[in-house]
């Protein structure tokens, strides 16, 4: 059911060895999005643990990157195609800004969890279900999305035991669901951490 990785603003960036085992868990394809000058940037659509790790040395190198949130997606697929489009996140916006695998955008979506309500198309995930038939109504039109009580009440009221992040070029970020704070980061569940090594069994003597 996937797992979002969130770096709040300050927060020390994730580590590698960290992001392979959420990758090894959900290794359907990842994306990741970060706010840049009053503008949201987005790639997503990677399909190897290669493809993630060139993109993402190539954001964590830059020394701004503390300072700025980040949010990362990995995808294992519950419903819809394995594919490149399916990858989170979803820019908010015109129906063919949603399956842009890289740009820019006012705000963007991404999910973990399963949204049993959606009658999605053939294909389609519940996650693009979701986006077609709720956030995209109520806020492709809104520039202060992030910030209507109405639209995100709604979107809460859609999300059933999901969660859900939403992000803005100018870095406010919202949060649906329970999260998990550890280090500093949050995640949307508990994927991310390394399974614990059970002690060896023992045989008692006769």
């Amino acid at each position: 059911m996937c797992v979002i990785v969130y770096k709040p603003l300050e927060a020390p960036l994730p580590k590698e060895p960290l992001l392979r085992i959420c990758w090894k868990r959900n290794p359907d394809g990842a994306g990741l999005m970060w706010p840049e000058n009053g503008t949201l940037h987005f790639i997503k659509g990677l399909m190897t643990w290669e493809s993630f790790l060139e993109a993402w040395r190539s954001l964590s190198g830059r020394q701004d990157m503390e300072q700025v949130p980040i949010a990362i997606h990995f995808r294992v697929s519950t419903s819809g195609k394995v594919d490149s489009q399916q990858c989170h996140p979803f820019p908010i916006g015109a129906a063919s800004a949603s399956l842009a695998l890289k740009g820019r955008a006012e705000a963007a979506f991404m999910h973990n969890g399963e949204l049993s309500q959606m009658d999605a198309a053939e294909g389609e995930s519940d996650t693009m279900a979701f986006m077609r038939s709720i956030v995209r109504p109520l806020c492709c039109c809104n520039h202060n999305c992030l910030s209507d009580k109405q639209a995100l009440r709604s979107i809460d009221e859609g999300r059933e035991e999901s969660r859900f992040l939403m992000m803005d070029g100018r870095g406010r970020t919202r949060l649906f669901g329970d999260w998990i704070y550890d280090s500093g980061l949050l995640f949307s569940k508990r994927s991310y951490q390394p399974k614990r090594r059970l002690p060896a069994a023992v045989t008692q003597p006769a």
